[in-house]
């Protein structure tokens, strides 16, 4: 047990008080530091040290202001007391330390968390969250240092030539586990063969966020689930529903006229997030086959925002690679305000399958805006696809204003 089953904001003191009172000992994911690191080399590189070696292990985290019971000098791994560190200023702490594994880490840690969780003593207890990483393994340069560690649960310990080798072609499957994911669901949504029938599959929209932790041995139950629906509404419904499946729980929009689901989102289990769309796709009346430039941003940005917040709640982690694709859209005009001028050849998608670049996220963002910024790449990518240099819905300064 640790506390990754919770999510990182919510932890408290209480939270806190439960390792030490069960006890809960120390183990490959937990770690125990009664004092902060001091500025010495020595200190800094033992600091360095314990955060690679999660990184290059699975995660885990380390907690500061927890102290343990020593056996003939010797640390046992049970939690004794919770006497915090005194911490006079929490944002320049946590700033010192983060650029210093910024800047002596290779390659960078993408999505660890800090904060400093108050204590009724009046100290804090310095929780420091190191996710499962995609590029590991990840080497300690401080002071032209080479040095790679890893946990097991007696510790860290320096990783040798066979581990290294091992943790790099283990990441290399792992990429290419998120990758075949990806390309199965396609693959099963083109030939209606999905979670569910759609009443339209002939071209979807296809949104999923793939958390790292996704393949590993963490299952969310239903219960969890159902708290997070009120975030899993379809892309582009104003009504919907939702229902338990043996993949978790998912929520549906259906036709008025012949009640199949035309709009769907699943949370599975393991976290991931499978957000399908045939609605905005749908071709008019008049036949024609129209991409709505403006409606289709919006629309991603403000889900995807929920659907991050959904997986927060129930303790996901970044990294989370999020993947958008627009499925048998070839001939399809890309509708663009006519106050713009069109370059030579622009406005109609020229492929059958728009598989948008892959996004992943460091952190969960706060604002729709700074997710915005996130997704402007992506964006792009699509206005490409239709022979726009860019996507005309972001300002100069790279604000998304919609046009």
């Amino acid at each position: 047990m640790s506390l990754l089953h919770k999510s990182f904001d919510q932890i408290t003191e209480a939270d806190l008080q439960i390792l030490v009172s069960t006890p809960v000992y120390e183990s490959r994911v937990l770690d125990y530091k009664e004092q902060l690191p001091g500025d010495s080399s020595s200190e800094k590189k033992e600091f360095l040290y314990d955060i690679t070696s999660f990184a290059n292990s699975g995660g885990g985290e380390l907690l500061y202001g927890i102290s343990e019971e020593r056996i003939d000098g010797k640390n046992t791994g049970k939690p004794s007391a919770m006497p915090g560190v005194n911490i006079e200023n929490i944002d320049e702490l946590i700033r010192k330390y983060e650029n210093l594994i910024r800047t002596s880490v290779q390659p960078r840690i993408f999505g660890l968390q800090m904060k400093a969780i108050p204590l009724s003593n009046g100290n804090h207890v310095l929780l420091i969250r190191i996710p499962k990483s995609l590029n590991a393994p990840h080497m300690v340069t401080l002071e032209g240092n080479q040095r790679f560690y890893t946990r097991n649960s007696a510790g860290k310990h320096p990783m040798d030539i066979t581990e290294i080798r091992s943790t790099i072609l283990a990441n290399s499957l792992l990429s290419e586990r998120i990758r075949n994911f990806f390309l199965d669901r396609i693959s099963k949504i083109k030939i209606n063969q999905s979670l569910t029938k759609l009443e339209n599959n002939s071209h979807f929209l296809l949104t999923i966020l793939i958390p790292y932790s996704a393949f590993g041995i963490q299952q969310i139950s239903p219960a969890e689930l159902k708290e997070q629906v009120t975030k899993l509404a379809p892309l582009y419904s104003s009504g919907w529903d939702y229902k338990y499946n043996l993949e978790g729980i998912m929520t549906f929009a259906k036709s008025p006229v012949s009640q199949i689901t035309y709009s769907y989102v699943q949370m599975y289990r393991n976290g991931i997030v499978e957000s399908v769309d045939t609605g905005m796709l749908k071709p008019r009346e008049d036949g024609k086959k129209v991409i709505p430039s403006v409606t289709i941003e919006k629309k991603l940005i403000e889900r995807i925002f929920s659907y991050l917040e959904a997986q927060k709640a129930v303790g996901i982690t970044p990294p989370i690679v999020i993947w958008i694709s627009l499925i048998n859209v070839m001939g399809f005009q890309f509708a663009v305000s006519n106050r713009f001028f069109p370059p030579d050849y622009a406005g109609i998608i020229e492929q059958e399958d728009v598989v948008l670049p892959e996004v992943i996220i460091e952190g969960f963002p706060q604002t729709l805006d700074e997710l915005a910024k996130i997704l402007q790449g992506t964006f792009d990518a699509l206005w490409n696809a239709a022979g726009w240099p860019r996507s005309l819905n972001y300002n100069n300064k790279g604000n998304w204003v919609g046009q």
